[in-house]
C-alpha cells in the first residue's frame, strides 16, 4: 500500500508540474526534445574551464550572446546569485548541447571556475570541428581566465 502511495502522490506532482514555453523550447533545441534518447550515458567531446570573477559574469554573457548569435545557436540562462550559481545552455537541435556552469559552495572562494562541457549528439563531426572555434574564442576574449582541459571528466547521466 505505500508503494502505491508513493506512485500515486509522484504522479500526482509531475503532472501538475508543465513545463514554461522557454523549457519547452530549450528541451527542443538542447536535448532534441528526447534527453534519455540522445545524451543520457553520454560523455563530452570537449572540456575546459574558465576562471572568471563574478564581476565579470555579464560581460561573459553578452560576449556568449553574441558568439552563439553568429553560430546561429540558442542560448538559455539561469543566474541564480543568492547560491553563486550560473549556468549557460547553448544548443542546436543539429545535435548540439554546450553546457556552462559555475557553482560556488565554498564562501571563502572569490569564485568558482566556470565548466565547460560540450555533447555532440547528432552530427558528430561538425560539433567536434565547432568545438576549435569554441576554444578559439575563450582563449582570445579570456586568455588570463583560461584553465584549457580540465581534470574531470564529465558524464551525463539521469538520475
Amino acid at each position: 500500500m505505500r508503494i502505491f502511495i508513493t506512485i500515486l502522490v509522484s504522479i500526482v506532482i509531475t503532472s501538475c508540474s508543465k513545463l514554461t514555453p522557454e523549457q519547452v523550447a530549450q528541451t527542443e533545441q538542447c536535448y532534441g526534445g528526447n534527453y534519455s534518447k540522445y545524451l543520457n550515458g553520454r560523455s563530452s567531446d570537449y572540456s575546459s574551464e574558465l576562471t572568471i570573477p563574478e564581476s565579470e559574469w555579464l560581460v561573459f554573457r553578452e560576449k556568449l550572446e553574441v558568439f552563439s548569435s553568429e553560430h546561429n545557436l540558442n542560448i538559455y540562462f539561469d543566474v541564480q546569485k543568492t547560491f553563486g550559481w550560473y549556468s549557460s545552455s547553448i544548443c542546436s537541435s543539429d545535435g548540439l548541447y554546450l553546457n556552462i556552469y559555475s557553482l560556488n559552495i565554498d564562501s571563502n572562494e572569490p569564485f568558482a571556475p566556470f565548466h565547460i562541457t560540450l555533447y555532440a549528439y547528432k552530427d558528430r563531426e561538425k560539433w567536434i570541428r565547432f568545438s576549435k572555434l569554441l576554444e578559439s574564442f575563450l582563449i582570445k576574449n579570456w586568455k588570463e581566465y583560461y584553465n584549457g582541459k580540465p581534470v574531470w571528466t564529465s558524464d551525463l547521466r539521469q538520475g
